[in-house]
């Protein structure tokens, strides 16, 4: 029986550079009790037009995820205990100007490719993004 790491170690497969088509992401290995993270996206002429920084920390026996938009912190996120198979949902913790409510990583195809999504809502309408990465 496969016993289920715990703690930010069960991270451990988001890390290195992931791309899809106008998405770069980095993420580090765990260290200590932190991960930490970096999205730019880019149009078609090449610059960067948004840019996120994301920080894991492993603290009172949780792990929690703040994003950061454009330098500006939109919250934290709670890693869900509940997390089945290769899939880990971070649910809104504490958030003060941010409509996403979940945030999401899902290891496939034996750690060569990374779903990354957000759910929520703005203005009663549904907010659903996903990007599927492959190891760079």
């Amino acid at each position: 029986m496969k016993t289920m790491e715990k703690g930010l170690k069960q991270l451990s497969f988001i890390a290195g550079s992931w791309i899809s088509e106008g998405i770069l992401v980095d993420f580090t290995e765990p260290v200590y009790s932190m991960i930490f993270g970096s999205m730019q996206a880019v149009n078609e002429q090449g610059a960067v037009v948004h840019w996120e920084t994301f920080r894991f920390e492993e603290k009172d026996n949780n792990v929690f995820l703040y994003p950061a938009q454009r330098g500006r912190e939109s919250g934290s996120y709670l890693l869900n205990e509940k997390n089945e198979g290769e899939t880990f949902v971070f649910e809104a913790f504490f958030n003060n100007h941010s409509s996403i409510k979940e945030i999401y990583f899902e290891k496939k195809n034996e750690g060569k490719e990374l779903t990354f999504g957000v759910n929520g809502e703005a203005d009663g309408r549904e907010i659903k993004k996903e990007w599927n990465l492959k190891k760079r």
